[in-house]
């Protein structure tokens, strides 16, 4: 048995399968990283939890294998934390934690230290972005941390002062605050790879005209509504020689429906408009490469990785005028406040 103290990872979501968002990109990245950079201060524990039984030990291969089902707690999989082991909540996981909290308090009884990663406050701070039960889910999160971690880790500075703010404003038990900046470099992020049959034309054609890249999930904060309004006002009264086009890289989302069926239908579909909704890492990057620049519309992010994504390539940047934009652009990055078309 190893003596270096344990790192409990938690892993809960992606290990049964990577949704393919921002988020997930991160935890892949970090445990990446993490087995790299802390193999001669922690031994590395990937877990997941579930609503029933508890944390427990999964196999390391979690990424190319994703679980059907989690291993019984017990044997191999069972977890005996002592002092010194800390408990990284890594995922983005806020319906399986508050089922498992009593297991955590008592290994912190133990002597473990619990951190957990805060991606955005946006549940609590724009609650009609989501659905009942996601808003639910997350305050039911964020007070339990609030109330149980040693350290909450940001992932950019506007998350820490929102987050502080938000303790203040409810009066809860304030754990140490960290931010740890991200990085965006989708290369060290363990990659989904793959390119569709399609792959070659929607290249080709992305490069063919002024094409303006969005990427991200069809979700109500993350502005395609205005963005849509707007290029089809260009696309009504085009000056000669124009031609702008508009590529969405994102997965359907939620209380979006309709904007989604209007997407899918849309006149210009194919010609001027086209919307990827399941590219792989690699496509992605073959995309960026493609388009002419990025349109960032999100009305409210923790971070913002395809900004650095297109910057990265080397594309022009136009992004909505939120202070996290103004945290982490790079210079010559321009900005949007406008709310109409």
């Amino acid at each position: 048995m190893s003596s270096l103290p344990r790192l409990f990872v938690d892993l809960s979501v992606i290990a049964r399968g990577d949704a393919g968002t921002g988020i997930q990109r991160v935890v892949r990245a970090v445990w990446r990283a993490l087995g790299k950079e802390m193999a001669d201060r922690f031994e590395l524990v990937p877990v997941a939890g579930s609503a029933a039984g508890g944390y427990r030990r999964i196999p390391a291969d979690f990424l190319e294998r994703p679980l059907r089902r989690l291993p019984l707690p017990w044997g191999k999989a069972r977890l005996a934390p002592r002092q010194g082991d800390v408990f990284l909540g890594l995922d983005l996981a806020a319906h399986v934690l508050p089922r498992n909290v009593g297991q955590l308090q008592r290994w912190r009884r133990r002597g473990v230290k619990l951190a957990f990663v805060v991606y955005d406050l946006l549940p609590v701070l724009q609650p009609d972005w989501f659905s009942d039960r996601t808003r639910e889910h997350y305050r039911r999160w964020l007070e339990l941390i609030c109330r149980e971690a040693d350290q909450l880790i940001c992932i950019s500075g506007t998350v820490a002062g929102e987050l502080a703010d938000w303790i203040a404003a409810n009066h809860v038990r304030s754990p140490h605050i960290a931010t740890v900046r991200l990085g965006a470099s989708i290369a060290a992020s363990g990659p989904s790879l793959g390119l569709p049959t399609d792959a070659a034309e929607n290249l080709a054609w992305a490069g063919a005209g002024t094409t303006v890249m969005m990427v991200g999930t069809i979700e109500p904060r993350k502005g395609y509504d205005q963005a849509l309004a707007a290029f089809e006002e260009l696309w009504a009264d085009p000056a000669p020689g124009e031609d702008f086009r508009l590529l969405i890289v994102g997965r359907p989302g939620w209380k979006t429906q309709a904007l989604q069926e209007r997407l899918r239908g849309h006149q210009l579909g194919g010609q001027r408009l086209r919307w990827i909704d399941n590219a792989s890492d690699e496509y992605l990057e073959h995309l960026y490469r493609a388009c002419w620049g990025l349109l960032l519309a999100s009305r409210g992010e923790g971070f913002g990785l395809p900004l650095l994504e297109a910057a990265a390539h080397a594309k022009p940047v136009l992004v909505r005028d939120l202070p996290v934009f103004r945290e982490i652009a790079p210079q010559g990055v321009a900005y949007l406040s406008a709310e109409t078309a």
